[in-house]
This record gives C-alpha cells, sequence and structure tokens, in this order.
C-alpha cells in the first residue's frame, strides 16, 4: 500500500507492467469467479435454493459447518482481489471511485449475511436478493477493472489519495471485523469451544464413529494457511504504520504469531500430545481478541478527519 502510494508508475517500467499484469489476471478472476459460484452455490435461483434447502424431492438443510466455510473461502480471496484492486486505483484519480468502492464492497458484505439470514429465516425471497446481489458485484468490479486499465493506459500523472487511502484502511478494518466473527463460527461449528471437542476432531471417537485426523488431511488444511493467514496479518499490522499507535512492533508479531502457534497446534494435538488443544483454543481466542482490537482501532482512525 505504502509501495502503491507514492511510487511513479508510468516512469517504473517493471512496476507498470507488473500491474498491467495483475489487471489482465484479475479479468480472468473475475470470468472464473462465475464458473466458481455457481459450482459452489449456484447462478440460478434453483441451484441456489437447492444448495441452501437440498432437492425438492429430498430436501435436507446445508449445514452450519459447510455454510461458514463456504462463506469464509468466498469473502477471503473475493475481498483480497477487490482491495488489491482498489489499491491500485488509488494511484488514480476519477469521477465515482468512491461510489464503486463503497458499492463493490457493500455487495460483496451483503453475500455472507444473506447466507446467514437465509439460513436463519428460511426465506426464498431472499435467495433471489442474494443472486443479484452477486450479479451486481461482478458488474462493478468489471467497471473497475476496465476502468483501471484505461487509466494505466493512458498518459496521465499518479496522483496520492489520501482521504481513499483511508477509505480503504477503514473498509480493511470492517472486513477483518466481519471475517473474525465468521471465522469464530466456523471454528465452533467444525472444532467446538472446550478442549474435549478440540480433542475429539482432531484425533477422532470410535463411539461417534470418527476417525482421527490424518497427516495428508492436516497438510490440506494449514498448507493454504500457511499463505493466507500470513497476508492477512500482515495486511492488517502494516496499516498501524500509519497510525501513531505506539506498540506497532510487539502487535505486529502478536498478530503474526498467534495465528501461526494456532494454525501449528493441531499437528501437536495429533502426534505429540491432546492437551495442545489448549494451546490451540487460548491463541485461537488470544489472536481473535487482538484482531478485533486493532480493526477497531484503526476504524477510528480512518473516520478521523
Amino acid at each position: 500500500m505504502r509501495f502503491l502510494l507514492s511510487a511513479d508508475v508510468k516512469s517504473n517500467k517493471p512496476l507498470f507492467y507488473g500491474l498491467l499484469t495483475f489487471i489482465l489476471f484479475g479479468f480472468l478472476f473475475w470470468i472464473g469467479n462465475f464458473f466458481y459460484y455457481d459450482a459452489v452455490y449456484g447462478l440460478s435461483v434453483r441451484k441456489l435454493s437447492i444448495f441452501f434447502f437440498g432437492e425438492p424431492d429430498f430436501p435436507e438443510k446445508v449445514s452450519l459447518s459447510t455454510l461458514f466455510q463456504e462463506m469464509h473461502i468466498f469473502l477471503f480471496i473475493n475481498f483480497f482481489f477487490v482491495f488489491l484492486l482498489f489499491s491500485i486505483t488509488n494511484l488514480f484519480s476519477y469521477r465515482f471511485k468512491y461510489l464503486l468502492a463503497f458499492s463493490s464492497f457493500t455487495f460483496l458484505f451483503l453475500q455472507p449475511l444473506y447466507d446467514v439470514v437465509i439460513y436463519l429465516t428460511e426465506l426464498k425471497l431472499l435467495i433471489y436478493l442474494k443472486n443479484i446481489s452477486f450479479f451486481l458485484y461482478q458488474l462493478t468490479t468489471f467497471i473497475v477493472l476496465a476502468l483501471t486499465l484505461y487509466k494505466l493506459i493512458k498518459k496521465e500523472k499518479n496522483v496520492q489519495d489520501f482521504g481513499f487511502l483511508k477509505l480503504l484502511i477503514g473498509i480493511f478494518s470492517l472486513f477483518a471485523v466481519i471475517f473474525t466473527i465468521l471465522n469464530f463460527f466456523l471454528f465452533k461449528e467444525k472444532l467446538g469451544l472446550s478442549p474435549e471437542s478440540v480433542k475429539e476432531y482432531y484425533l477422532g471417537d470410535p463411539k461417534k464413529f470418527l476417525k482421527p485426523k490424518s497427516l495428508e488431511g492436516l497438510i490440506k488444511v494449514s498448507h493454504p494457511h500457511t499463505l493466507s493467514i500470513p497476508a492477512f496479518y500482515f495486511a492488517l499490522g502494516h496499516f498501524l504504520l500509519f497510525t501513531p499507535y505506539k506498540r506497532k512492533t510487539l502487535t505486529f508479531l502478536l498478530l503474526l504469531v498467534l495465528p501461526l502457534f494456532e494454525s501449528l497446534s493441531g499437528f501437536f494435538i495429533r502426534y505429540v500430545h491432546p492437551d495442545f488443544s489448549l494451546i490451540k483454543l487460548l491463541t485461537f481466542f488470544l489472536s481473535s481478541l487482538l484482531t478485533l482490537f486493532v480493526a477497531f482501532y484503526l476504524l477510528r482512525e480512518s473516520l478521523k478527519p
């Protein structure tokens, strides 16, 4: 963020071509988003209804664990895509930039909200609204991609819009709050909030016909988180550099170390000792609380004039 804010894109050819390549990949991601959404939820109202409530002849409500997991993945990858895209647009000035940012993030944040409300109320009307919200999100992101590509190719000077930067920091802080709450419920549904339930998740239970987690299964879960967790917390922590916060170094380290211990503790529970479940729970709660603290602090700072 600081690099993009201060760099002269037009005179820096490696950066220029790097950003151009990112935008082109952004168009590929945008196209793929339709296929991904259709595979997970469904682009039609009928397929969305089946996702939530099953086939009409064999009704089966989606499990909370599955629902939170899909919300978790979709929100994370799409938020980072749009956030990086708007970080690049911060280099350029055009009339509707603030409106497009507000619209894109609003339509994206509505997706998990609709999921929860549909699950709780079972109102079929909300499925139509969820579908419309996704298409509007895709429309606004396409407009931003097209405008950013146009502005990048067009010969005009960079701008340093600190007001838009504060808006992006505020939006990222809001995302951190939403994502932490979502992550809490996902953890609760999959692992539980007690040491015994966490042990059972990793070690299994013959009475319940639950198998212990295999090394392959643990790696499949931990490997993508090895990149996504540091990326998220690094992004959140580095925004503290824009604030007068005094304990930046300690907070930054804790933001990265606590989730790392929480992620690795699953291996220790499975192969070292079951009591590492206490470490997993402790680091999870501390990490969540610290994330919320930093997010609300940044949100407060971004709202200052």
